[in-house]
């Protein structure tokens, strides 16, 4: 099965003059954002630089060290190839990138990196999906509890910038949480920004909250929106989605169907399947179930209890984990352990609500008759006991 690699081989040489941009291509550079841009492209949305001078006067060996730092395990090795392919093209190379913005802050939980593509009469805004810092992730799990996170805060800053200072028609792209920011911006800018978008791609972004996709704002860029997402998707199965969608086949299974680089092309389409596969039909309406049953505080103190658990044991990133599993899941326990009883009650009892849900969703659950947070407990108590 054809995927994004063999897209750009197959389409390189094919000017965007005779094949306009398309889906493929908004999902082409929503992969790319990945790489650690910092230091090497303007920031700027007065200064540019075009692919081509790119492949030729900048990208060396000390480049693509610096361009793959911080991947991470669940992003494609491919990634880089994919640059380097599209730089090297003709469909893609007089393609200038500007305006590359990266925030990160431990303090605010927040993680954001975005850059435009300009090409003749149109502007591609790439928002970054989550990167493998921790405080990517628990910024994601914050989308529970908070009206608006971080980086949606910054993306439609970015994307305001980016509307003032260039010209043209409008296409935004995000991957995962780079979907969810993407439409976030969208429809909170100005509407005399919303006129000059054209379309808005979100390849298995997390949704919104019903109110939100019934709000006025929302509806007047909806139209707009259309959404990708693999027969199992776990992370785009979060709340609720605009009604423009279709279902890429993957070469992989269950979440990591997540990665763009499993999902088959063929021409200028995804090889469509006709529904979504049972698991992730499961976890959307177990998700969206336990979550409707949750005040805004639960989520918000057992998001944060999780990830000060991680943090405090230096993990910082998800790669740290993988390096030594075996001490890092040592440590993890260890923070486990010192939380109060009355707390860890909490979170235990947060998950056996899911499991709860779950089995209204899915007959195999049934299978659980003991209390998963009776069954925690006894696991601690028998840890203590020990030490």
């Amino acid at each position: 099965m054809s995927g994004l690699v063999d897209y750009v081989l197959w389409r390189g040489d094919v000017s965007l003059a005779y094949s306009p941009f398309n889906k493929i291509d908004a999902l082409v550079f929503s992969q790319i954002t990945y790489l650690n841009f910092k230091g090497i492209l303007p920031e700027s949305f007065s200064e540019s630089v075009d692919l081509k001078y790119f492949n030729e006067k900048i990208l060396d060996k000390k480049t693509e060290k610096k361009l793959k730092k911080n991947l991470g395990p669940y992003i494609s090795p491919d990634t880089f190839t994919l640059l380097k392919l599209c730089a090297a093209s003709v469909r893609y190379g007089d393609l200038k990138i500007t305006g590359f913005r990266d925030i990160f802050s431990k303090k605010n939980c927040e993680q954001f990196s975005a850059f435009t593509v300009s090409g003749k009469n149109f502007n591609c805004v790439c928002f970054r999906g989550t990167d493998e810092s921790i405080i990517g992730w628990e910024e994601d799990f914050a989308l529970s509890y908070c009206d608006v996170i971080p980086s949606q805060t910054d993306a439609l800053e970015y994307l305001k910038d980016a509307m003032t200072e260039l010209k043209g028609k409008f296409i935004l792209t995000g991957h995962s949480k780079g979907g969810n920011v993407g439409m976030y911006a969208a429809y909170n800018v100005p509407d005399k920004f919303k006129k000059r978008i054209l379309t808005v791609y979100n390849f298995d972004g997390p949704g919104f909250k019903k109110e939100i996709l019934e709000s006025e704002d929302f509806k007047k860029i909806e139209d707009k929106i259309y959404s990708v997402y693999p027969g199992c998707s776990i992370v785009g199965m979060f709340f609720e989605h605009p009604k423009y969608f279709e279902i890429a086949d993957s070469n992989r299974h269950i979440v990591m169907q997540h990665d763009p680089f499993t999902w088959g092309i063929q021409g200028n389409s995804f090889i469509n399947q006709d529904k979504f596969e049972d698991e992730s039909v499961f976890f959307y309406k177990t998700f969206n179930k336990w979550y409707l049953e949750l005040s805004k505080e639960q989520m918000k103190s057992v998001t944060e209890r999780m990830f000060g658990i991680i943090l405090n044991t230096g993990v910082e990133k998800l790669s740290d984990i993988e390096k030594d599993p075996i001490v890092n899941s040592a440590k993890i326990l260890n923070e486990l352990l010192k939380i109060d009883f009355k707390e860890r009650h909490e979170v235990l009892k947060l998950v056996n609500m899911f499991l709860k849900a779950g089995k209204g969703n899915f007959p195999l659950f049934e299978s659980f008759k003991p209390s998963f947070s009776s069954l925690a407990e006894k696991m601690f108590e028998r840890k203590e006991n020990k030490l």
